[in-house]
């Protein structure tokens, strides 16, 4: 069961992009799914920020 990663605590970051990549396009709980809304590079180019954030 894929689970929302959670990026205040850099947890969800130790993943691989692939694993967040679908955790982000599945969404869960409060979190939507972005599957159609953003492209996978989209979404790529995203986890790649969060993590220079780290």
């Amino acid at each position: 069961m894929l689970t929302a990663p959670n990026f205040n605590q850099g947890e969800g970051l130790m993943q691989p992009d692939l694993v967040i990549l679908n955790s982000i396009k599945s969404g869960k709980n409060a979190m939507p799914a972005y599957r159609g809304i953003l492209s996978d590079r989209d979404i790529l180019d995203v986890v790649a920020y969060l993590r220079t954030l780290n």
